[in-house]
């Protein structure tokens, strides 16, 4: 760790005459840029956590629900989740699909988070506008066993699909 000195009140590994020289082509303007700066973090930090309505449960944020669902095939023989999108996250957390099986997603956002407004697949360049209380059906490709995480628009909220073996 490089010591640090002390001069015109900034904390600098660089000597003073360095410092000097620095202070004064800025103006002296350092500290307030630094603290300039920080306030922005900080509330750059903030606005991100609002807009993904965090749990206030104590729950961490980005698990969604601890639930697992099975699909239900209708029939036509298409497996088929029903995902409700809450303050919460995805409600279920996780899905189980059966390799082989033609799969579909059917999102329905009930809270108005930002955060929560929109869906990325793996697969897709963007996100999937969810609209408030309507149903969004997104198909699986279900070809291969394996499993696969979705998330809000933000990365900050997980939902994951698990294609199971045909049996």
């Amino acid at each position: 760790m490089m010591p640090t000195q002390h001069h015109l009140g900034i904390e600098s590994p660089l000597p003073p005459r360095a410092l000097r020289g620095f202070v004064a082509a800025t103006g002296a303007a350092l500290p307030r840029a630094l603290g300039i700066a920080s306030f922005v973090l900080v509330a750059a930090a903030a606005m991100i956590a609002a807009a993904c309505d965090r749990p206030s449960d104590g729950a961490a944020a980005g698990t969604g629900s601890p639930t697992t669902a099975l699909a239900t095939a209708d029939s036509s023989g298409q497996q088929r989740v029903a995902i409700k999108v809450t303050s919460k996250g995805y409600e279920p957390a996780e899905v189980h699909f059966v390799a082989g099986k033609p799969a579909v997603l059917e999102f329905t956002r009930v809270t108005e988070s930002e955060c929560l407004n929109a869906v990325k697949m793996p697969w897709m360049k963007e996100a999937v506008p969810l609209p408030l209380n309507e149903t969004v059906k997104i198909p699986v490709d279900t070809k291969e066993a394996g499993a696969f995480a979705y998330s809000c628009w933000m990365s900050m909220i997980y939902g994951r699909v698990v294609i199971d073996p045909a049996k």
